[in-house]
């Protein structure tokens, strides 16, 4: 099973767990957000992104965290469940599910853009809007610049890709002239 697929499961249960309540996951999700900063550092994302390190060690570096967000008892379980079941690799991943599944049932999606020439933003508005129309949301648009498109432009938006993009055209045509 993809560690995507395991992460989105222990993300829905903490939602449900927490009563679909977006209020109050949206508080959690802070504390979460502390703990997924412990992996970002250098020596805690070793310790805790490792097989071998001792699980009292990890459980030790991830209390630290949840310290310092004063998290309370149903993130402090929920983490402990996660780290004893020998996914504490995947915590970092079941924030960002986690973040998805509020934002969905707020009604939000986020979408990333990455277009061949930086794009003004009442032209990134008109995109996220048209996006917003389509998937009945309120698409949040972020943005970069990548020249090797060519032309054009390429949206990403959770398990789907719209790619309008030049250099895409270009290799179609060429697949279907050697056809």
């Amino acid at each position: 099973m993809s560690m995507s697929l395991v992460a989105n499961r222990y993300a829905k249960a903490l939602f449900k767990t927490l009563g679909n309540n977006v209020e109050t996951s949206r508080k959690q999700l802070e504390a979460l957000c502390a703990v997924k900063e412990v992996f970002a550092t250098k020596d805690g994302g070793k310790v805790l992104n490792s097989p071998v390190m001792p699980p009292d060690l990890k459980q030790a570096l991830l209390k630290y965290g949840l310290d310092q967000a004063n998290a309370d008892d149903a993130i402090r379980n929920f983490v402990k469940v996660v780290s004893e079941a020998g996914r504490t690799a995947l915590l970092p991943e079941i924030v960002n599910s986690f973040e998805e599944i509020i934002q969905a049932a707020e009604g939000k999606i986020s979408a990333h853009l990455t277009s061949a020439t930086a794009l003004d933003d009442a032209e990134k508005q008109q995109i996220s809007e048209h996006l917003g129309k389509i998937l009945n949301k309120k698409v949040t648009l972020e943005s970069t610049v990548n020249p090797d498109l060519l032309g054009g432009f390429v949206v990403d938006v959770g398990n789907y890709s719209v790619d309008m993009s030049l250099k895409t055209r270009i290799e179609n045509l060429a697949q279907k002239a050697a056809h």
